[in-house]
């Protein structure tokens, strides 16, 4: 957490380490792991991505289709002005040949939602990736990740301009998630029985209800995101 004023975890339950910056964390009973004030150092903003493409049609989804991945190195490329998967509708994403591993990647420039019974269906060998300029919803049903890998789905909170209002990101309800959200600047909120496996950067958190976050410890070996680091320090020798 970045910015840890604000920050409760309301006594939830958190599989892992946890890592504060400025001020401490409210209510951390029920956190496994280490707890420890560290000084990170500045986390640099999130940006758009400068890609074209690959498929201009598809501008927004709102219902039920299937999107296919390309290739590691040519993935089928998605900008679309909002996400939002009502009850009752699938988005799933697929590999053009089954037993391949396909990769995906969606710009948002609006906002991002699930909710109800509608949900997002990543079939085994994909890995997507989302760019998302505004706030981040994840209820009901949520999120299918099948290749139960937290590595093959990364989310990226774009950093708003400045001067604007903070995002924010919210996991509730029955919402599982399984993967990465890097959102320095984003505001968690993270409730009821929602279940939360992989890892995060957010600005400040909010744990509630039956929620619980896990940390894959397998993102130790991936080479992508961010870690704290020492911004400063001196030697007191007496």
């Amino acid at each position: 957490i970045m910015n840890s004023t604000g920050s409760d975890l309301k006594s939830t339950y958190i599989y892992g380490d946890l890592g504060y910056g400025t001020g401490a964390v409210a209510n951390t009973s029920n956190v496994q792991g280490n707890i420890s004030a560290i000084t990170p150092a500045t986390f640099p903003a999130v940006t758009d991505p400068t890609w074209t493409p690959t498929n201009p049609g598809v501008t927004t989804i709102t219902s039920s289709q299937t999107l296919y991945g390309g290739t590691k190195a040519a993935p089928a490329r998605y900008k679309v002005s909002s996400v939002n998967i009502p009850a009752g509708k699938i988005l799933t994403l697929d590999t053009p040949t089954s037993g391949q591993q396909a990769y995906i990647e969606i710009w948002v420039t609006g906002n991002f939602t699930t909710s109800g019974s509608g949900y997002i269906k990543q079939m085994p060998g994909v890995n997507v990736t989302y760019y998302i300029d505004g706030d981040i919803t994840v209820s009901g049903s949520s999120f299918q990740n099948q290749s139960n890998t937290a590595s093959s789905c990364t989310v990226y909170g774009v950093t708003p301009p400045t001067g604007s209002s903070a995002h924010t990101v919210t996991v509730s309800g029955g919402g599982n998630f399984i993967g990465v959200i890097n959102a320095p600047s984003c505001n968690f909120n993270i409730s009821c029985s929602a279940n939360f496996s992989g890892a995060l950067v957010g600005n400040t958190m909010i744990i509630s209800g039956g929620a619980s976050v896990h940390f894959d410890e397998a993102l130790n070996h991936n080479s992508s995101g961010t870690n704290f680091s020492v911004a400063s320090w001196y030697d007191d020798i007496n």
